[in-house]
């Protein structure tokens, strides 16, 4: 992973059968030489998701240091610091605004699927 260079994952909602309630998640992430850096970007489950809009939003909030920063090890897989970061914000929201449908969900949990890394 290249210090600088801005990475993107999409994580949307699948909840158990017969519950309507979606929504999506995107989180922009880039390694410093100080640490971690991220924001995120959340699309209503009354919205069509688009992984544009969320890397476009998420990217933006990177820019404009609407972020959380983070120390890491050199030996960490960012990827999974930052998922284990905001599955810890989204469980605790605390300082951020976290939509009260997106409380609670686990990241890579049961009910919810991952993309992988995309620019």
């Amino acid at each position: 992973m290249k210090d600088n260079e801005v990475y993107f994952a999409h994580f949307r909602n699948q909840p158990e059968e017969g519950v309507k309630e979606k929504g999506a998640l995107t989180i922009a992430y880039m390694v410093e030489k100080s640490g971690l850096k991220y924001s995120l970007s959340f699309c209503s489950p009354r919205d069509c998701f688009s992984k544009k809009k969320g890397r476009l939003i998420s990217a933006g909030r990177l820019k404009k240091e609407k972020t959380v920063s983070f120390e890491i090890l050199k030996d960490e897989n960012p990827r999974d610091v930052v998922v284990s970061l905001v599955n810890n914000e989204l469980e605790n929201p605390v300082g951020r605004d976290v939509p009260r449908w997106a409380r609670g969900i686990q990241l890579g949990g049961k009910y919810c699927s991952i993309t992988e890394k995309d620019k």
